[in-house]
């Protein structure tokens, strides 16, 4: 009798504790980035990030490479009172430092300017803290299209990857952001911005963009933005 009581006690007091019974595993909860500076282009003056543009959009677009490269402060606040603004060019091989971007690039915010930081015409708030799966925030409420309609963006931080291959290179600690397009002026002529469109961005942490797609609001990618490697400058 006294053993039958002793085997029963065992018994109950391991079906009180977890550890005592067969079950799945907890699934940790997906990282949090506190600072989003470390998830944008680095700026560093002495790298050149080069991409390949692939377009599935006919003959009259094609493909490209391109560069993008840090290139200093060039201006003390933006319309919206942020500051410093630094700026990135962007360029192919013959021509590296054709065009510029304006950026605020912050631990806790980084926006988009364009070529104008006085404008809210390209303002997009590109990444905002803290990085976790299922966050959104507006990335644009006035954004101008090349055919000069404004649209609204909505961003979400997608999924965390612990790393991801891009272009025969693997990537650790990546989140996969969408910026979906949404009125009051979304029947634009590009694909890209209708409403629906969705452009999804790949940020790897220490190296900012690696993988970018334009979707329309129906079918596979309209083109892809995806790096190839860093080089000295």
């Amino acid at each position: 009798m006294r053993s039958t009581f002793i085997v029963l006690s065992v018994l109950l007091t391991c079906t009180s504790f977890v550890g005592c019974v067969n079950g799945p595993t907890p699934t940790p909860p997906p990282p949090v980035a506190a600072s989003v500076s470390q998830f944008y282009n680095p700026l560093s003056t002495a790298l050149r990030y080069n991409y390949i543009h692939l377009d599935n959009r006919g003959a009259a677009f094609g493909d490209s490479n391109y560069t993008f490269t840090y290139h200093g402060v060039y201006d003390s606040t933006t319309y919206d009172g942020l500051g410093p603004v630094d700026s990135y060019y962007f360029g192919n091989a013959s021509s590296p430092e054709n065009l510029w971007l304006g950026a605020y690039v912050s631990d806790s915010l980084i926006v988009e300017y364009g070529a104008d930081c006085k404008s809210v015409d390209h303002r997009l708030v590109i990444l905002r803290a803290p990085l976790k799966v299922d966050t959104t925030w507006v990335a644009a409420s006035a954004f101008l299209t090349p055919d000069g309609r404004r649209v609204s963006i909505m961003a979400k931080v997608q999924e965390h990857l612990e790393t991801i291959g891009v272009g025969g290179v693997n990537y650790p600690d990546a989140y996969l952001v969408s910026y979906d397009v949404t009125g009051p002026d979304a029947a634009d002529p590009n694909a890209d911005y209708q409403n629906g469109s969705r452009h999804q961005i790949y940020f790897a942490k220490n190296t900012g963009k690696i993988w970018e797609l334009a979707y329309p609001p129906v079918g596979k990618p309209i083109w892809t933005n995806e790096i190839r490697s860093i080089t000295p400058r």
